[in-house]
């Protein structure tokens, strides 16, 4: 061909090979979302695998004419751009509870382009392709390139399904024993109107939800009539023949009190808060961590009889930023707990508090669903008829009535037989931890100045000193993060931290060498006299009357080998807590793994110092005894 023009002129008229292979590469691509419904019967990455099946037979993988050329998304690669509502940025301790059914996630993704009339047939092909916990429900039209399904996403709603006895303890409020028989379903006011947790649960003029959905006045989306499926499309034998969950209740002031108090708590878990000890125990997360701080705009019950009319059940939904894992199962936990009155109201509060690392109750697994997601109004109008159609809707219903049926026996065993026990336990833990505004005795200044162990008395000497010398230095931005700030002298408080002896290449030594060196040299020596068969450390922080929150040592503290923490001074309270276990660390020194195991400092009474020696990788070959030049 004379020029590139006529080539390209030729391969657009021509009927030869080369046109036909040109507009394949050519076909026309599109961004769009698809609505994704599974009823967790597939785990994380089966889920995946499978609904790429089901993309690729939509597309027409494999078939001659229009879906020739085309490459598969399975098994070799997702589609391309591919993300999830529910994937929370990609983060480990955000993913959802293993199995968790999704009622409506958003799959955004780069795939061939659909006229509107051929989208209904595109998701057949899809459905009847994927087996029957596992639906497409909608697919949106060409979205602007910028639409991300995770990213982009503002909020995303979770949901809990409880028989309505769990939150409602009639006999407690009535005097009776925690555990004994329960209220449930329904509540009849004076005026036989039909409440709710003691509020009306369909009131005719219903404010709008997030999706569009009635709310009813807890803030929480009600279900519909509408929303109901026949017992056949749920496909789960003997559902029919489920019991009851409750018996009636007959409204007092004593119940209705127990109502306010649920509602007490479900706020008091609204905001921004640390939520380290509601996460999935296996994460182990620490409240320095930013990823234990989570915002719950929203936390609401109301109740469904799902259209059967008897079937007492309440709806805990909860609308965040994103949930670690397992934590709607630990909220509702501990509402349940509180309740039934095996835990006091005030436990929530600990619970929540940056000082302890704490076990609360968590519901059985199987029980929460990943309801849905919201984004800016830029999307969220192209996305929303799609939320709010009766497709997903009846989807919904079938994921309820799957959770009920597969939790009930589950459900009904936490409660009835291991809460009790487990809330006695959690109690007790509490005990004596000098946290008297909850449970416990408070703690006891030191009657006298004591004598220090003649190990100690130089070291304590000299700690004592430097603390009046009015030359002990600020604390490091790291370490300032870990420490309870109103103990810290930065913030009116009497506390400090430093650390003498060596740092890892390229960081320079300690200026306290210069500043305490013969503190910093006693304090080697100390470490020698307790045990003389461990290798010498490099490095010590030296910290006084400071309460360190639960972290692990990270920083110049980062890969270091087995730590040696002791306590000096006169002091009540002020125990190591190393995973949960307490140590009574006072003039008795400790090895710890303070790389990574958790560990914190309870409340104390009175003048407290303490030393914890160890070697940060990196400075194996240089121990603080011969960075002093100890002879």
């Amino acid at each position: 061909f004379a020029s590139k023009n006529r080539l390209f002129a030729h391969l657009r008229s021509s009927e030869c090979s080369a046109r036909t292979d040109l507009g394949e590469a050519q076909e026309k691509t599109e961004h769009v979302a698809l609505l994704v419904g599974c009823d967790g019967h597939l785990g994380e990455e089966e889920f995946r695998q499978v609904l790429w099946q089901g993309i690729d037979a939509a597309r027409r993988v494999g078939e001659s004419g229009v879906g020739r050329g085309r490459s598969a998304y399975a098994p070799s690669s997702p589609p391309p751009g591919a993300s999830f509502a529910s994937d929370a940025r990609g983060m480990a301790a955000l993913r959802l509870d293993a199995n968790c059914p999704r009622v409506c996630d958003v799959l955004s993704l780069n795939t061939e382009k659909v006229e509107p009339e051929e989208v209904e047939s595109w998701l057949d092909r899809a459905n009847k392709s994927l087996p029957p916990g596992l639906r497409l429900l909608g697919r949106s039209q060409a979205l602007p390139g910028t639409f991300h399904a995770d990213n982009s996403c503002l909020r995303r709603r979770y949901e809990c399904l409880l028989p309505l006895r769990f939150l409602v303890n009639q006999r407690a409020a009535e005097g009776g024993a925690p555990g004994d028989d329960f209220g449930a379903a329904c509540l009849q006011d004076s005026d036989n109107e039909e409440v709710s947790a003691g509020l009306p649960r369909k009131p005719k003029h219903m404010p709008r939800s997030e999706n569009g959905a009635p709310e009813d006045d807890l803030g929480a989306p009600s279900l519909q009539d509408s929303d109901v499926v026949d017992e056949a499309s749920v496909g789960l034998p003997g559902f029919k023949n489920m019991p009851r969950w409750g018996k009636g209740v007959h409204r007092c002031e004593a119940v209705l009190a127990r109502f306010q108090q649920l509602k007490q708590v479900l706020h008091n878990f609204q905001g921004e808060k640390r939520f380290h000890n509601f996460a999935e125990p296996s994460l182990r997360l620490t409240p320095s961590e930013a990823l234990a701080r989570r915002f719950l705009y929203r936390l609401r019950a109301t109740t469904t009889d799902m259209g059967d009319g008897e079937s007492g059940l309440v709806l805990l939904s909860a609308t965040a930023d994103a949930l670690l894992t397992g934590q709607l199962r630990a909220m509702a936990g501990l509402a349940v707990a509180v309740q039934h009155d095996l835990l006091p109201l005030d436990f929530q509060e600990s619970a929540l508090d940056s000082e302890a690392l704490l076990r609360v109750p968590a519901l059985p697994a199987g029980c929460v669903y990943f309801d849905g997601c919201t984004y800016s109004k830029q999307f969220h109008w192209l996305l929303q008829p799609l939320m709010d159609s009766q497709v997903v809707q009846a989807w919904r219903s079938h994921v309820q009535r799957r959770i009920l049926a597969t939790t009930q026996q589950s459900l009904e065993t936490w409660l009835d037989k291991e809460l009790a026990a487990d809330a006695a336990a959690m109690r007790e833990a509490l005990r004596g931890r000098g946290q008297a505004d909850v449970i416990g005795r408070p703690l006891q200044s030191p009657s006298a100045q004591s004598q220090a162990p003649a190990a100690y008395e130089k070291v304590l000497r000299l700690l004592r000193e430097a603390e009046s010398s009015g030359k002990w230095p600020g604390i490091s931005q790291g370490r300032q993060k870990v420490i309870k700030d109103s103990t810290l002298a930065e913030n009116g408080g009497q506390g400090g931290s430093f650390s003498v002896g060596s740092m890892p290449p390229p960081l320079e030594a300690p200026n306290a060498n210069l500043t305490f060196p013969e503190l910093a040299l006693a304090a080697f020596e100390l470490e020698k006299a307790l045990l003389p068969d461990r290798l010498p450390s490099s490095t010590i922080a030296i910290n006084k009357r400071a309460q360190f929150l639960p972290h692990v040592d990270s920083g110049a503290g980062a890969g270091q080998g087995i730590s040696l923490i002791v306590g000096l001074g006169d002091y009540t309270g002020g125990e190591l807590v190393v995973e949960g276990v307490d140590h009574d660390i006072r003039y008795s020194a400790l090895e710890f793994c303070g790389w990574t195991q958790r560990h914190w400092t309870l409340p104390f009474q009175g003048e407290r110092f303490s030393l914890v020696w160890f070697t940060p990788l990196g400075c194996e070959e240089l121990p603080g005894l011969k960075v002093l030049g100890a002879k």
